[in-house]
């Protein structure tokens, strides 16, 4: 991982709100979750997931964030390939959406023929 002024200064970030004993709200655990994403390390951001009031709600952000970024793919004229197929079926599976899963499966196998 490439330890740049972004991650530092946002880890930085990290430390002081922890310090100041400022609780881990839904909104603050997203941007968390966002940041160390962008970053790089998932560890970090899977422990944020976990510390975060209710992940639940964390996670069904993240689903809507995944779906989006499909779309605008899409949108973009960027054919999905499986790996993308993947988390998009894995997020809508982990939040218990079955249905929109079986959705995207449908559209991996029948429109970009796409074997699962």
């Amino acid at each position: 991982m490439e330890f740049n002024g972004f991650w530092v200064k946002h880890t930085c970030v990290d430390a002081h709100i922890q310090k100041i004993g400022y609780t881990l709200h839904v909104h603050l655990g997203f941007a968390y979750i966002y940041m160390y994403a962008k970053c790089g390390s998932l560890n970090a951001a899977r422990m944020i997931v976990k510390q975060t009031i209710d992940p639940n709600v964390v996670l069904l952000i993240l689903t809507m964030e995944a779906v989006r970024l499909f779309k605008l793919m899409i949108k973009e004229g960027i054919k999905p390939n499986e790996d993308t197929f993947m988390v998009v079926l894995n997020v809508y599976s982990h939040a218990g959406f079955i249905e929109k899963a079986c959705k995207y499966l449908s559209l991996m196998k029948e429109v970009y023929c796409i074997k699962p």
